[in-house]
């Protein structure tokens, strides 16, 4: 995944060199070619997270009168989805292995349960450094981020790969247990390694805007990628993990997600059915953000503690 963000660097950065050198040959100032070349590189982005909000609001879940918000409190959501696509896309994936260790080193010793921190669709473990940061600060952990690949494959092998993950962590820090917090696919991905016999190692699940009942946004490219074709509405693999909600989850486990989702729509798709779940929603956030929102890292560090 780094690699290939990295590659998406490098075509862009010929790309705006060959525009720079056409509008050079133009007569046009640097300024200008600068003042062009900025508005493709943001304008572009600004479209797609806007496009992401219009599908979100076009198959959004009914929403009480607590959910609604105005113009003002909607443009700063736009804003804080837009600043955390851009940070996490086109910084932090690209540079994931510097941001966060390998599973095998622990980033902090103090409580004895570890923690891994899970990341969602065509993501990779970089995603996590400020969060990480925040439960490092709280005492928690050690805590570790994964990346699980191959990137386009099933949920079931983002599990497999999970359990050697988190046998690995048990036997380097000795711990019996660990806790795993999963954004998106990563909520799923959680839950598919507790249900195929993983209960015995973990000791909660904290799962931040996952799409336990599936997500349209999924939809367009289920052709393109086995785990997003498992992540549809009703799909058969859905179906068969949410068999289980009809009975305690076997662990403590926490949904956290926001109504203005605009990744995960209808939103309340989000929404977990086990008799002892939790679910917890947060106004006013969009799907990426809630991994930079510090309200949602204060919640996932008291459900840790719990």
């Amino acid at each position: 995944m780094a690699r290939a963000m990295q590659a998406v660097w490098l075509v862009e950065l010929v790309g705006f060199a060959i525009a720079a050198g056409l509008m050079h040959r133009n007569s046009l100032g640097v300024c200008e070619i600068a003042a062009w070349l900025a508005a493709w590189w943001f304008g572009f982005r600004a479209l797609i997270v806007a496009e992401s909000f219009r599908n979100g609001e076009t198959n959004k879940s009914p929403r009480p009168p607590a959910h609604q918000i105005g113009f003002f409190a909607a443009l700063r959501l736009f804003v804080a989805e837009y600043l955390a696509t851009v940070l996490t896309f086109n910084f932090m994936f690209p540079l994931e292995r510097w941001l966060l260790p390998l599973p095998a080193t622990p980033t902090v010793t103090g409580r004895k349960t570890p923690v891994i921190l899970i990341h969602g669709f065509i993501c990779n473990r970089g995603y996590w450094r400020f969060f990480a940061n925040a439960l490092e600060r709280a005492r928690l952990g050690p805590v570790y981020g994964v990346t699980l690949e191959p990137v386009l494959g099933s949920i079931d092998e983002h599990a497999r790969r999970l359990g050697e993950v988190i046998e690995q962590v048990c036997r380097s820090t000795g711990a019996p247990q660990v806790a795993l917090v999963g954004h998106s696919m990563g909520g799923l991905i959680s839950r598919a390694y507790l249900h195929s016999g993983g209960a015995s190692r973990v000791e909660r699940i904290v799962t931040l805007g996952s799409p336990h009942h599936g997500t349209l946004g999924a939809h367009p490219v289920r052709k393109l990628a086995e785990d997003a074709k498992q992540m549809c509405i009703k799909s058969v693999w859905l179906t068969t993990l949410n068999a289980h909600e009809s009975r305690p989850c076997p662990v403590p486990i926490t949904s956290m997600l926001t109504p203005h989702d605009n990744i995960v729509y209808p939103q309340n798709s989000a929404l977990l059915a086990y008799p002892n779940a939790r679910n917890l929603h947060f106004h006013g956030l969009g799907h990426v953000e809630l991994v930079f929102s510090p309200k949602v890292m204060r919640a996932v560090i008291e459900e840790l503690q719990r």
